[in-house]
């Protein structure tokens, strides 16, 4: 009986997956050479009043949960006013990806191998998010059907009609700020906020060689208390299979210089038996680590040539790249090799493009405030190496780049803060992190404001970069604060 259960949920999945549609034509694609935005609509395809006909359990889930949610439900989707279950809100922004099915739906829920072997292939998921803490992916079947996961379980809904009735907006209006479920009392009712960053240090070995050392700093404020600041070596990395660490660890041999790098989980995992681990006679600088990928450039000491690589850490065994088409698909690496040939200015022969082109040659980089991808190629120019690193405009078709909630226009950082170089903004979009000269500055935001002064300031290195953000609410912030605390903690300077 379980497995016809299963069976038939798969089936609804594929179904759902299987019918998303391709990018839709009337998409605004805004981007800029060092400022990579993903796709804006102009119109919504999924805008509507919609009636949820199908509830699908994915997996086993409380009776209880599932007695919150009725057949013939209302939802509606409009510019100005979006509403899912009780979830509100006012100002909603609309963008689509282009993403890997099974990785999409392994975000989601957590399904087994058996399960996940039925979903392939590609297709569009549109992201409903506000800068607040409402965030919605909502994936389209047809023109009047779309579906979405939540609370482990599959909604299917089917349009009712094109529009939300002005009458339906002025009523939610009406309530704005006072229902329970507002987006407003929502903010209010959250416990507490903490971030982990991850920050990468520059050093230099007896050798003068250049090398890197990573520490997590980690923020939790309560509500109506003193923020929770500790710091510990490495990158404590929080994953939905639970809590990771990822390094690297400088070599000095008798006749080379190496970097090894590494990472494993917390639970029954040591450097020693890490899952993984890579060393040459290269430097290893962490770009970006995400939730499921690691991106690093490799500098050779003896060509002196940088390049970059990235990794999945569920497949760190293997020691294999990924490719540019594992990550944008072929309209990947036809903008990889269009926009390389732009750099270089001619038109190679075909007997060359080969050697010209390295599709692992790939990484992301933070860059005003948002994470690009960047490539890079080896130019001689009178006998000189001269390399030259470039944005790639592409849009990936796995869950790669955290989604950005960073609302405040880069513009505006530079204004309040004019030696900003990175900033990071809170899901809720109440705090925004500006790293700027030795300082992390941690402002709030009000109304989208940034408000005079930073309540806490934590002292970092001039040339430290910051390579993860990862933020959570609620009773979590206190689980990752008791995992830190297990750990060797080393000093921190702050300023209140």
């Amino acid at each position: 009986m379980k497995a016809l259960f299963r069976v038939s949920i798969l089936c609804m999945l594929l179904f759902l997956l299987t019918g998303c549609e391709l990018l839709d034509q009337s998409m605004n694609i805004v981007t800029d050479n060092e400022d990579l935005k993903r796709p804006v609509l102009e119109n919504i395809p999924i805008e509507g009043t919609w009636e949820l006909i199908e509830i699908t359990p994915l997996l086993e889930v409380n009776a209880d949960i599932l007695s919150k949610y009725q057949l013939g439900e209302q939802f509606y989707i409009s510019p100005e006013f979006v509403k899912i279950h009780d979830n509100i809100s006012w100002h909603p922004s609309f963008k689509s990806r282009y993403v890997n099915r099974l990785d999409f739906v392994k975000s989601k829920v957590n399904i087994s191998d058996e399960d996940a072997s039925t979903i392939t292939g590609e297709g569009t998921v549109y992201t409903i998010t506000d800068g607040q803490i409402f965030r919605q992916d909502i994936m389209k079947i047809t023109e009047d059907q779309i579906g979405f996961i939540f609370d482990n379980i599959l909604f299917s809904l089917q349009k009712t009609e094109d529009t939300v009735a002005e009458e339906v907006i002025d009523q939610y209006l009406s309530t704005r700020g006072t229902g329970e479920n507002s987006i407003e009392e929502v903010v209010k009712s959250t416990e507490d906020v903490a971030v982990i960053l991850g920050i990468r240090s520059s050093r230099k070995d007896t050798n003068g060689n250049a090398f890197n050392i990573y520490k997590t700093i980690f923020v939790r404020e309560p509500q109506d208390n003193q923020p929770v600041v500790f710091s510990i070596r490495n990158l404590l990395l929080p994953r939905n299979n639970g809590f990771w660490m990822v390094g690297t660890e400088h070599l000095l041999e008798e006749d080379f210089t190496r970097d090894v790098f590494f990472a494993y989980p917390i639970a029954g995992g040591t450097r020693e038996n890490s899952r993984y681990t890579i060393g040459s006679k290269n430097n290893y600088s962490i770009l970006f680590l995400g939730k499921n990928h690691v991106s690093i450039e490799q500098y050779d000491y003896l060509s002196s040539e940088k390049s970059f690589a990235i990794y999945d850490l569920d497949k760190l065994i293997d020691g294999t790249k990924m490719t540019i088409a594992d990550i944008a698909g072929e309209a990947g690496i036809e903008v990889y090799q269009n926009d390389t040939l732009k750099i270089i200015g001619t038109t190679p022969s075909e007997e060359s493009l080969q050697d010209l082109f390295d599709t692992t040659n790939l990484g992301v980089r933070r860059t005003n405030g948002r994470w690009v991808f960047r490539s890079n190629i080896s130019i001689v120019d009178r006998s000189n190496l001269i390399q030259r690193e470039y944005t790639l405009d592409m849009l990936p078709i796995i869950d790669i780049l955290p989604a950005e909630s960073l609302t405040i226009p880069w513009d505006d950082i530079k204004t309040k803060v004019p030696s900003a170089i990175d900033a990071y903004m809170s899901p809720s979009g109440d705090i925004l992190i500006v790293q700027a000269g030795t300082e992390l500055l941690f402002y709030s935001v009000r109304g989208g404001i940034i408000q005079n002064s930073a309540p806490l300031s934590i002292q970092i290195a001039e040339t430290d970069r910051i390579v993860m953000a990862e933020w959570t609410t609620g009773n979590q912030a206190m689980t990752w604060q008791e995992m830190v605390m297990k750990l060797d903690r080393i000093p921190v300077e702050t300023t209140r």
